[in-house]
């Protein structure tokens, strides 16, 4: 529209809106009416009749999806890409692509890494390795015939801590754990402790399996085991991932730590975290 009215329409059309307000509020104008009247659409109307400093629902939905976005971001600690996100946002019932997010991620400078890379900690002790009595065969026939257990460092944002675990090869239980800042004997004595206790005490004849790291061929862990008749098994370093299976059958989710631990301040010891982790129905 050209001439005055133009002009009112183009630089001061709070202005037209409040004229079109006023005609049907004082002489009951319908404002489809005043709209055709003025030369002005109804949707021309309706989005400048709202406030200014109220958002569209599109504004407040793009909103939200950012702050979903940055929520599982922090809490993957900085590892997810936007498909794993997406994945997330659909299963809160989010109807989003997987460029739809990765636009968002982009724009507020996120970018998915790849966590660090498990890596074993097994140092060959100086004291002779037991036996393998297991030869690589972890179908157990019954529960506490055979354990085995693993040590693993783990990045948190407060530095490394070692988590020690004892599994039930029958049932895929973990029956005891440890965490603390140092991976020595007292860590994975200290899971040992657990599992036995989980089990009762005694238990004569149960073969536990490792590594033959220094941690385990140690003689405080041996005494550790001799007390309630576990027998030593070892197979051979470094191939860990053929030696116990935690390594390999999605157990232990130990490539996502958050999932399993806290984010408190304060030193850790193999005593400030006590419970079951990963496990599963069993015996």
């Amino acid at each position: 529209m050209y001439g005055p009215l133009g002009e009112v329409i183009e630089n001061a059309p709070e202005a037209v809106v409040a004229f079109i307000g006023s005609q049907r509020v004082g002489h009951g104008v319908p404002h489809r009416v005043s709209c055709r009247v003025v030369g002005v659409s109804e949707a021309w109307f309706y989005k400048w009749r709202r406030r200014p400093d109220e958002p569209t629902k599109r504004v407040v939905r793009r909103a939200r999806l950012e702050e979903r976005i940055i929520h599982f971001f922090t809490e993957s600690g900085g590892t997810y890409g936007s498909p794993r996100i997406t994945l997330d946002l659909w299963a809160e019932g989010w109807q989003v692509s997987v460029n739809t997010v990765a636009e968002i991620m982009a724009g507020l400078g996120l970018q998915g890494r790849k966590p660090p890379r498990r890596r074993s900690l097994t140092r060959q002790g100086k004291r002779k390795a037991a036996p393998d009595l297991v030869n690589r065969r972890f179908d157990a026939v019954a529960p506490d015939v055979l354990w085995y257990g693993d040590m693993t460092e783990i990045e948190t944002g407060e530095g490394k801590i070692y988590l020690a675990t004892v599994i039930d090869a029958f049932s895929r239980r973990c029956l005891g754990y440890a965490m603390g800042e140092h991976h020595d004997a007292a860590l994975v004595g200290a899971s040992l402790k657990m599992a036995t206790a989980t089990r009762g005490g005694r238990r004569d004849g149960t073969i536990f399996h490792s590594d033959r790291g220094s941690e385990y061929t140690s003689e405080a862990y041996n005494t550790l085991c001799d007390r309630p008749g576990v027998v030593q098994s070892m197979g051979r370093a470094p191939a860990f991932s053929a030696n116990v299976p935690v390594c390999s059958d999605g157990m232990l989710q130990i490539d996502q730590p958050r999932c399993l631990i806290g984010t408190g301040s304060g030193p850790m010891t193999h005593g400030s975290r006590n419970g079951h982790l990963g496990r599963t129905p069993g015996p």
